[in-house]
């Protein structure tokens, strides 16, 4: 049975929701708090809850920092927050005690689906362990150079938008701690933000600068000096990735918003690469020596060390910070297609493929790993030559254009 701890002041958004909420999903139990000092009181002597919302402004402790308690103390819950508007002060404090804001007043459905998505993911991950490390995540590494760089430009008179979308673009912890705040309920959108280049254009030079300078998150890297991850090699192959995903999506004609989605799902691909080599780095030295001296698949032996992979400590990460589903997934599965439901080309598809043919490299007569059972599930198993042949022609232009690109 799922525990769902639903903390705000207001009576009758508590009446209201129970009311709602009552017997729609019948494995969950609902306990409704109206104060901090009675919900800190609940989960001192029943710390088993799954799931903590609270309103980002209750009485006078505010949410936020009831959440963080909650973090602190309570590292493998999902913590939702609930944002009436924008509050422009302390906002960046405050998206980081929540793993995600959803708006006020709360939609009793998207607030249960929410939860769902998470949780799903929860399952798919298994190792508690990894699950409170992934909860306490604020940050990810990010490449030193690129810090620099988007330092400098938000620093600089001259500096544009434009300039750091670009930037951001090529780092994977940019690119997500950025769409995580744009697809923030604070900042009000109405529609989902897949591309860091309108991500920042939206959010403004005053947020970004704020963003980067006051908050952190692009932190230089945690990893250690003889860490088995090459940040820069990271980079390269998951921007190959996402730009093989997206001209296969649109070769496919499938639309800009899946393509946009593709090459961002291809970009943050291996994004649990960077959280297990950061916050279990020793563990994961260990993941690469048996890689290297028994001939294990990296993944593989991800498994048997850790419990869970970097596929599901991504996907579950990005699952919490509430990136498109379409994006989760294909993260999650980008080396298991076949465990989906979906019968059609996606994001997972151009991803699986993409990842294959980077891997592979571009020779025309070279082996592809792809899962030919998922493409023929999916009816698309005749299209994979097709797919081969544009990246090898795309792989071959962006050689002549730019050495080393692809």
């Amino acid at each position: 049975m799922k525990r769902i701890l639903f903390v705000d002041d207001d009576t009758q958004v508590l009446d209201s929701l129970a009311e709602s909420l009552a017997g729609r999903v019948y494995d969950w139990e609902w306990v409704f708090v109206d104060n901090v000092e009675a919900a800190t009181d609940v989960l001192e002597s029943d710390s088993e809850f799954d799931v903590v919302i609270a309103d980002s402004d209750i009485g006078a402790v505010k949410g936020a920092d009831f959440l963080s308690s909650v973090g602190e103390k309570h590292p493998a819950a999902i913590r939702l927050g609930i944002a009436a508007q924008l509050l422009k002060d302390g906002v960046f404090e405050q998206d980081k005690t929540a793993h995600q804001y959803l708006p006020k007043p709360c939609d009793p459905e998207e607030l249960v689906q929410s939860i769902k998505r998470i949780s799903e993911m929860q399952e798919e991950l298994m190792s508690r362990p990894l699950m409170e490390i992934v909860g306490r995540i604020e940050n990810l590494p990010s490449v030193p150079a690129l810090y620099t760089e988007i330092m400098a430009e938000l620093r600089s008179p001259s500096g544009t938008l434009q300039h750091v979308g670009e930037i951001i673009s090529k780092d994977i912890a940019m690119t997500t701690k950025v769409l995580r705040m744009a697809n923030s309920a604070f900042f009000g959108f109405t529609q989902r933000i897949v591309d860091p280049g309108h991500a920042t254009s939206l959010l403004g030079i005053n947020t970004m600068t704020s963003l980067v300078l006051s908050s952190g998150i692009f932190d230089q890297p945690k990893l250690p000096p003889n860490s088995p991850l090459d940040i820069e090699d990271l980079m390269d192959h998951s921007a190959k990735v996402a730009y093989v995903a997206r001209t296969i999506a649109e070769h496919e004609g499938v639309g800009k918003e899946l393509a946009d989605r593709a090459f961002l799902a291809g970009f943050l691909h291996d994004v649990g690469k960077l959280v297990l080599a950061s916050e279990v780095s020793d563990k994961y030295a260990e993941v690469a020596r048996m890689s290297d001296e028994e001939g294990v698949v990296m993944v593989q032996a991800e498994s048997e060390i850790l419990g869970s992979n970097h596929a599901q400590v991504g996907g579950y990460l990005l699952a919490l910070w509430g990136l498109p589903e379409g994006v989760v997934e294909a993260v999650l599965r980008h080396h298991w297609p076949a465990l989906t439901r979906t019968k059609e080309f996606n994001e997972l598809t151009a991803v699986h493929v993409a990842n294959a043919l980077v891997e592979a490299g571009p020779n025309p007569h070279g082996d592809v790993d792809v899962d030919s059972q998922y493409l023929q599930f999916i009816g698309l198993a005749d299209s994979l030559p097709i797919w081969h042949s544009i990246f090898v022609k795309a792989a071959s232009r962006e050689e002549k254009s730019s050495p080393g690109a692809l």
